[in-house]
């Protein structure tokens, strides 16, 4: 493995995050500054060099902070070999292994566990060694440490087992920025978080195992009391415990008793570890909590569960058939009502459970679904139910529900249902709530627990006849009320559009009327010189990279989607920094024609896609020869010579397929300096007359839309 990159380094988007700028503005200085650093093959920096760089140009007046540096050296343990999970333990355990070396230095540290660590297992001393020795010596200090200390059993040795398998200096690199990000300030908890956080966006089913925060917050707020004891059924690798501990234990004057199963020792592990390093007590049982006896279970305050969404064949014949299941055997197919009646078993009394299950649970109409959502529904033990947008997972698109559960409250006669569908925002990988979001949901609950009803469209008190009624079905938007419809509103907004439309429709038949057409224009069409498009054009053929959710950090794609679109449609954005090849840069003028698929298809490049990165299965041409402009190298790929001549130059039935090769030999015609002209006000014209039509055919169909509307009789009850 000497072949690992021992440098650090960076790519464009991680400079841009350095000095705050955008990562165009960063590909500028890289441009017009002959001495910016030059990049590698793989298109990254050496950081050192890129940091004296920006600071001697003023782009940064400090240091760059060790957590960019941290990213390069986990890009370098996936180019090791380890696998995810393996990584992931190394990373967790090398924190656990530097809080317990501090930690016995602190003889004032309240942490919850009391650490002993000897002179010679400390990194201060293991660091003096050879690079080479370093991986040996630390796996022989963490077995050391394990027996001293009972509560790091299992956090140090097994994880930091492949620690002899890394070159010396890219594991004592990662140790040392370990140490030197905390140094800075950042606590290990927080590198913690950012580790697992990072290490998970590469593998996304390792979600499982954790709860976004967005959700994790949610519930918390949901949940929304005091607590003395709280408990998760499935803590997996404990950040949704983690999260409520941070949150509620300000309100306590007490320490909270956290409480957590799992049957997943690895993920125990990291939340065993997630704990220690927080710096507290949390009792993490390695169990299946579903084969736990009743009696055995906490109470619990507030129970928080978020476990994996329909688990399948999650029992035997004893489990299906235990008496603990009060409300109805869940079936064995789906493991999510089985999960709600464990969690209201384990509720004090005054207790609240929050808890996210699949769609199915809250819709099914027939089979035991249906049977145990009305028993719950008929004894009180729902408090509330919240629909949530689909994709709020990376790992699954299946929409997830949260239901607030509470001990049986035989005397309740509703509950509230909460819409949250429409809220938030969609992103690639996920769709996300942010804080207005999460308090606007929650407000709904409180103010229902407070005796007061919050004037929200999303939420809606329903009572539990009505909803067994209705197949006992809790999915929110069938409760949802039909607006009225506002016939005064309807009818001004109509007056306003047939009052605009003469206008609109004036300007678009005068800018059809200026259309250059055909038979008012000069010159023979009979024949033409023509060159092979390479002789007049440069052909630059896309790349390939990876896709990216944030606008902010990425370069706008253009490709086959864009072309068969029209340059319309869901903005992409790219990483260009990983792209298999040096990636293709849009300029304004250029036109990109798609290769496959809708072979021949084009779009212009406007000031819009400046500086776009052009998408694989793409090509762009760009005028280079004074006799052929961008407009007419644009009309001749719209025009039916150009079509026919792809057609027969293309390969493959099934998927048409027009080589670089085919498209550089193709004939353009050169036109005159007369043609030149005509065919940049045939471009102009043409776009400003669709401009106006399309204005005026949106104003006819919203205008349509609103006719039928008030045509219809509105309802005026049910019979």
């Amino acid at each position: 493995m000497s072949d690992l990159p021992s440098r650090t380094t960076v790519n464009i988007r991680d400079i841009a995050e350095i000095t705050g700028f955008r990562p165009s503005a960063v590909g500028n200085w890289r441009k017009r500054h002959s001495d910016f650093p030059v990049a590698d093959s793989s298109g990254r920096f050496d950081l050192s060099e890129v940091e004296r760089w920006l600071i001697e140009n003023g782009k940064i007046d400090s240091r760059v902070p060790a957590t960019f540096a941290r990213r390069s050296l986990i890009d370098s343990l996936q180019m090791s070999g380890l696998h995810t999970d393996e990584i992931t333990e190394l990373l967790v355990s090398v924190l656990v292994y530097l809080e317990a070396s501090d930690t016995s230095y602190r003889s004032s540290h309240q942490s919850s566990v009391e650490v002993t660590v000897s002179e010679n297992d400390r990194w201060t001393r293991l660091r003096q060694f050879p690079a080479d020795e370093v991986g040996e010596k630390l796996c022989e200090a963490a077995r050391s440490i394990e027996e001293e200390n009972r509560a790091l059993k299992g956090l140090l040795a097994d994880g930091l087992s492949a620690a002899p398998k890394l070159p010396g200096t890219l594991l004592v690199s990662l140790i040392e920025n370990f140490d030197a990000t905390n140094r800075e300030g950042t606590p290990r908890f927080s590198q913690f978080d950012d580790v697992v956080s990072r290490i998970g966006k590469r593998d996304r089913f390792r979600g499982e195992h954790s709860t976004p925060a967005d959700i994790a917050m949610l519930m918390i707020q949901l949940a929304g009391q005091n607590a003395n004891t709280v408990c998760d059924l499935a803590c997996g690798e404990g950040g949704l415990l983690s999260s409520a501990a941070l949150s509620l234990q300000p309100r306590n004057s007490k320490p909270i008793n956290l409480v957590g199963f799992d049957v997943d020792e690895g993920a125990l592990r990291v939340a065993k570890s997630r704990f220690l390093i927080q710096g507290v007590t949390a009792d993490l049982r390695l169990s299946d909590s579903f084969r736990v006896p009743q009696e055995e279970l906490p109470l619990a305050d507030i129970v928080l569960l978020d476990p994996p969404l329909g688990l399948s064949s999650w029992g035997d014949a004893d489990i299906y058939m235990d008496k603990r299941w009060r409300f109805g055997a869940p079936p064995r197919s789906n493991a999510d009502l089985a999960w709600l009646q464990l969690a209201i078993q384990c509720l004090s009394e005054s207790g609240v459970a929050v808890v996210g299950t699949s769609t199915g649970t809250a819709s099914h109409r027939s089979g035991p679904e249906a049977g145990i959502r009305k028993a719950m529904l008929e004894e009180g033990a729902i408090k509330a139910v919240i629909q949530l947008p689909s994709r709020m997972r990376s790992e699954t698109s299946v929409p997830i529900f949260l239901w607030v559960l509470q001990p049986p409250r035989p005397g309740a006669d509703s509950v509230l249902l909460v819409d949250a569908s429409t809220l938030g925002t969609a992103s690639r990988s996920r769709h996300n709530f942010d804080s207005e979001d999460i308090h606007r949901i929650a407000r709904t609950l409180q103010a229902l627990e407070a005796g007061t009803t919050e004037n929200d469209e999303i939420a809606q008190v329903v009572s539990i006849a009505e909803i067994i009624n209705n197949d006992a079905i809790l999915e929110p938007k069938q409760y949802r009320p039909i607006p009225e419809f506002d016939t005064e509103d309807a009818q001004r907004r109509s007056r306003e559009l047939r009052e605009k439309l003469p206008e609109t429709t004036e300007i678009a038949t005068s800018a059809i009327e200026r259309l250059p057409f055909s038979n008012e224009k000069s010159g023979s069409r009979d024949s033409a010189i023509t060159r092979a498009l390479e002789e007049v054009a440069d052909i630059y053929m896309g790349t390939n990279a990876p896709e990216l959710e944030d606008p902010e950090h990425g370069t706008l794609l253009i490709g086959l989607r864009e072309v068969s679109s029209g340059g319309t449609g869901t903005a992409r954005y790219v990483d260009k920094e990983s792209s298999t090849r040096p990636p293709v840069e849009i300029r304004e003028g250029d036109v990109v024609v798609a290769l496959r698929g809708d072979v021949g298809g084009s779009i212009l490049a406007t000031r819009h896609h400046q500086g776009a990165v052009l998408d694989q299965g793409c090509a762009l041409i760009r005028p280079n020869h004074e006799e052929v402009t961008a407009p007419w190298v644009y009309l001749w790929t719209q025009s039916q010579q150009f079509r026919d001549r792809v057609s027969r130059a293309s390969t493959g039935a099934t998927t048409p397929f027009l080589s670089s090769r085919a498209l550089a030999d193709l004939a353009i015609p050169i036109p005159s300096a007369e043609q030149l002209d005509e065919a940049e006000q045939l471009l102009g014209r043409f776009d400003e007359a669709l401009k106006w039509v399309g204005e005026l055919q949106s104003d006819l169909t919203a205008l349509r839309r609103l006719e039928v509307d008030l045509l219809i009789p509105q309802e005026s009850g049910t019979e």
